[in-house]
């Protein structure tokens, strides 16, 4: 049944659940009624078991005597039904490949490496026949001993059936603990095999084959990922004219408040989208008051005078928030550097133009190009990431020092201020008596902390 109402005696008796639609469809039978035993239900049950294991002799043997029961009680069109079921559970026996002259359950492991990737296919053999094929993949550089190992114990320690034999392509690693494990697991005998010839060793071969198979799609499926370009990066090298597509793209911006606590992002997009763990924040060191083109100036130098002493990996464009000033400065960086190979342009806000190095005119790029969406998508991150860093600045250099040069009041105690009143203002409108209890300072001290709220209120 597909609901999962708790079914006790009680409950049928008392009539409390209505017989859904599955009943009148014919795929239930209807146990929340009554309309089936329990004995005859946990049969059916059972049989469906054995069939999923490969077990059809048992399940031909029942539907064939439903079907004369049906018959002989002139039941003809539930004999019919049955008898369709007979045929497909025939035609599916049919279709099971025949591996093995004897009759006993197996189930045969293989596995294929290439470098760190693997493939594990366990082969089901299910009365002599090719019952199911099932498929593990592993990254990692263990040994094949120990991921043989590690495969046996998660397929079996999940599942529900474990065959008295196992055949494997060599001894895992600590082989006395898995038998252990499985017999115990069983209840019952397991044993492994490792056959080098004959019909068994024929099986091995198979599974190894379609290990082989698998590992390969597998492999190939992943270098047409990882060289798979997209159409916004393929559109961009078209635009700017690229030797080659910027899959990795570095964009930079500067932000300050009123040229005070300037702060430069720096954010980094691969393929077309973001790597926030490669994003790099700078606060600017040389620059007094209001000059961004100095500012974006210092960011370039600082960022690829740092790949250069750690050998680090050039981005295939570079991206400056700003026009021909921006873009100028950032070249004279980086050729101070002996990096003015490297591509480079700068995006200006007012208009979307692209700017590129030694052209005076903005590059002529569509509004509508699915490269200049990107290009635009990485300076808004770029201008975003860099406000967000300088509002945190500026806020803790704010509470910093403004309650810090009261005397008697330390970081511990700020930090006990800003937990209960992050909003200024509340601060000011509270009354001292219930400041001093909800941060433990003293009455005198918080008379001080609110003439300092005040004051910070009245500049911003």
């Amino acid at each position: 049944r597909s609901c999962s109402f708790y079914l006790d005696s009680d409950v049928i008796e008392a009539g409390k659940i209505n017989l859904c639609l599955d009943y009148h469809i014919n795929k239930c039978n209807g146990p929340c009624e009554g309309l089936i035993s329990q004995e005859k239900y946990n049969k059916m049950i059972k049989r469906v078991i054995q069939f999923l294991h490969g077990n059809t002799t048992d399940t031909e043997a029942f539907l064939i005597q439903q079907m004369q029961t049906e018959s002989e009680n002139l039941r003809y069109e539930d004999a019919a039904m049955v008898r369709d079921q007979l045929h497909a559970v025939r035609d599916f026996k049919e279709r099971q490949r025949k591996v093995a002259a004897d009759f006993e359950d197996r189930d045969v492991f293989a596995l294929a490496r290439e470098e760190n990737l693997s493939v594990m296919v366990i082969v089901r053999i299910r009365q002599g026949r090719l019952f199911s094929r099932e498929k593990i993949s592993i990254i990692g550089n263990d040994e094949d001993e120990a991921i043989l190992r590690s495969v046996i114990t998660r397929f079996y320690m999940d599942g529900e059936f474990i065959p008295t034999e196992v055949a494997l392509p060599f001894i895992p690693h600590d082989e006395s603990g898995l038998l252990e494990m499985l017999r115990h697991k069983r209840s019952g005998t397991v044993m492994f095999s490792y056959p080098q010839r004959g019909e068994k060793a024929r099986e091995i071969r198979i599974a190894y084959q379609n290990a082989q198979l698998l590992l390969g799609e597998w492999v190939l499926n992943r270098k047409k990922r990882k060289e798979f370009i997209p159409s916004s990066v393929a559109q961009l090298q078209m635009d700017l004219n690229l030797k080659a597509p910027p899959r990795r793209i570095e964009a930079f911006d500067i932000s300050h408040l009123g040229g005070t606590n300037t702060v430069a992002s720096m954010v980094y997009f691969e393929d077309g989208k973001p790597k926030k763990k490669e994003y790099r924040k700078f606060k600017i060191k040389t620059v007094t008051g209001i000059d961004d083109f100095a500012a974006i100036r210092e960011v370039i130098l600082r960022r690829y005078r740092r790949l250069q002493k750690e050998s680090g990996k050039y981005p295939d464009l570079i991206l400056v928030d700003g026009g021909k000033g921006q873009l100028s400065m950032a070249i004279s960086a980086l050729r101070e550097l002996g990096l003015n190979y490297l591509s480079i342009v700068g995006l200006a806000k007012r208009l979307e133009e692209v700017y590129l190095p030694g052209q005076s005119d903005p590059q002529s790029v569509s509004k509508q190009s699915a490269g200049l969406f990107l290009l635009r998508r990485i300076r808004d991150e770029a201008h975003r990431f860099a406000i967000t860093f300088q509002r945190a600045k500026r806020s803790k250099e704010l509470t910093t020092s403004v309650f810090e040069i009261i005397p008697g009041i330390g970081k511990k105690r700020v930090q006990r201020l800003l937990i209960e009143y992050p909003d200024f203002r509340k601060l000011v409108e509270s009354d001292l008596k219930q400041v001093s209890i909800r941060t433990g300072i003293p009455i005198a001290l918080c008379e001080l902390v609110k003439i300092q709220a005040q004051e910070v209120l009245k500049k911003s």
